[in-house]
């Protein structure tokens, strides 16, 4: 199994285990796959909440609002693995002076991941990450937030204390010892 069919399984299992009584099988709300970009990327509550308002005004329930299929979250999701060449070329052509709109950013999936973004993913992303309503992407907080959503929260160690108590078991042995030693 390769790394690729690994990711893909664990996209499968979080993507299915979204709101599954309220949509069809195989598709998941705009707010859940919202939710789902936004699993363990460490944000605190408040602003979380932020992102996840502005995905309910603009996606209320109704027929109108079709979902997201699993196809295109993989679609997505593979996107996203490239992050860092997406971040490089989001920051040229904000350096060309280019606004970072819906089309740039279909654009940049294409022409970076070769994966070809439908218009409701785009318009969840750039909701999320449009922070002051002018339907223009916040480059800097949507890397952020998606290089820490790749890495599962996994890029800083979680220390539980067991290397601690191992450490201090040991100290405590070595000195107990050097004691017992050094008295006979």
């Amino acid at each position: 199994m390769s790394s690729q069919d690994l990711h893909r399984d664990i996209l499968r299992i979080e993507f299915e285990r979204r709101d599954p009584e309220s949509m069809p099988v195989g598709i998941i709300s705009e707010r859940a796959f919202a939710d789902l970009l936004l699993i363990h990327a460490g944000l605190p509550d408040k602003k979380k909440a932020k992102m996840m308002n502005r995905v309910r005004r603009r996606f209320k329930k109704s027929d109108q609002n079709p979902g997201i299929s699993f196809d295109e979250c993989l679609e997505y999701f593979t996107f996203i693995y490239h992050i860092d060449r997406v971040d490089m070329a989001l920051h040229f052509y904000k350096l060309a002076g280019k606004p970072l709109d819906k089309a740039l950013l279909k654009k940049v999936a294409k022409k970076v991941a070769n994966v070809e973004l439908s218009d409701r993913v785009v318009d969840i992303i750039v909701t999320m990450f449009d922070e002051n309503g002018d339907g223009m992407l916040s480059q800097n907080e949507f890397v952020a937030v998606m290089k820490k959503r790749m890495n599962r929260g996994l890029q800083q160690p979680k220390d539980t204390g067991l290397i601690r108590l191992f450490e201090a078991v040991l100290t405590c042995s070595k000195e107990r010892f050097s004691r017992l030693v050094s008295s006979h």
